[in-house]
Order: C-alpha cells, then sequence, then structure tokens
C-alpha cells in the first residue's frame, strides 16, 4: 500500500510539470507610436468683407493654402488670398498671412482649431489706387472634417486685418468666411 500511494503521488508530480512545460514569458505591451507629421495643401473660397468708417464692401476671394501638421493637435500654416470678384468701393484684397494653429480632435474625423499668426493686407479701389495696406495681427476659428486620410474639408472664419489706416486716414477691417479642402501627403 505504501508502495502504490508513492507511485501515486510521483505520477502526478511528473504529469503536473509534462502538462506545465515550457518557461513563462511576461505579456508584453505593444508601443504606441505617434503618428509622424504630414504636409498639406489646399485651396478655397472665401467671402471677404472689407469695412470702413462709413462703409463697407463684401468680395469673392480665392485662397491658397500650405501647412505641416506636426501632430493631432498643432499646425503651422501659410495663405495667400486674393480677390476673384468684388463690388462698389473695392475693386480686390490681396494679402499673405502665417498662422500657428492648435487645434483639438472633437472625434475620429473632426477638428475643431483656431489660427494666430500674423499677415500683409492690401486693399485696393475700384479706380486701382491702394486704399489701405499694412501687416497686423490675424486670427481665425475654424473646423474641418476628414473625408478620407488625404482630403480634408474646412469651414474658417478669419480676422485679416483690424484698423489698418486707409489713405484717407479712416481705420478699416478686413475678415472673411472660407470654404475649402486640404490634401494631406
Amino acid at each position: 500500500m505504501k508502495k502504490m500511494l508513492i507511485s501515486t503521488v510521483a505520477s502526478m508530480m511528473l504529469a503536473g510539470t509534462a502538462m506545465a512545460g515550457g518557461d513563462i514569458a511576461p505579456v508584453e505591451e505593444p508601443a504606441v507610436v505617434a503618428p509622424a507629421g504630414a504636409f498639406y495643401i489646399g485651396a478655397g473660397v472665401a467671402s471677404n468683407k472689407a469695412s470702413w468708417d462709413g462703409g463697407s464692401d463684401t468680395l469673392t476671394n480665392y485662397t491658397l493654402i500650405g501647412g505641416y501638421e506636426f501632430n493631432d493637435y498643432f499646425a503651422v500654416e501659410g495663405r495667400f488670398t486674393d480677390t476673384m470678384s468684388g463690388d462698389n468701393d473695392i475693386d480686390y484684397v490681396t494679402g499673405g498671412s502665417i498662422f500657428l494653429k492648435p487645434q483639438y480632435p472633437v472625434f475620429d474625423a473632426m477638428k475643431i482649431y483656431a489660427l494666430a499668426g500674423v499677415g500683409y493686407t492690401k486693399i485696393f479701389a475700384a479706380n486701382s489706387d491702394t486704399v489701405a495696406k499694412g501687416t497686423d495681427f490675424q486670427w481665425g476659428l475654424g473646423a474641418s472634417y476628414d473625408i478620407t486620410d488625404s482630403f480634408v474639408l474646412f469651414v474658417d472664419y478669419t480676422s485679416l486685418a483690424s484698423g489698418i489706416e486707409t489713405r484717407d486716414g479712416l481705420k478699416d477691417d478686413d475678415e472673411a468666411w472660407t470654404l475649402g479642402v486640404n490634401y494631406k501627403f
């Protein structure tokens, strides 16, 4: 009986080690890699409003955009705008801007963003004389929606000039609502 008990215990111990087999390796979590930045270019159509003491005109502008998105939260963007058509006193508005662009993903495909930077604005009268020109702080707010991984639809408001002096000593403001699309490389 004693031999049978010893052989049963020995068999159970051998069976346990045979089933366990191999080394137990710790589970390693995969490393989270932040997506690399991306260059982008784009174009938009803007409703541009030039206002001064006693009047205002609305123009339709095109806007060309180039930028670099460092990550989901920050980009740097340059813009050039020029007029396609105008009304009454103002013939066209042209200018260039450079913006810092903090952004926040609302959900996977949508971001809201702010624009803060500096830019040059030049406003011409219907007789092609320069009405106002100047370098000014510029800012804006907007939202973008990723149509695909490469194409992004956006809409934003930008204040392009605030109180630049006209040739008549008046103060001019210039603002725009832009709808456009960017292409990420």
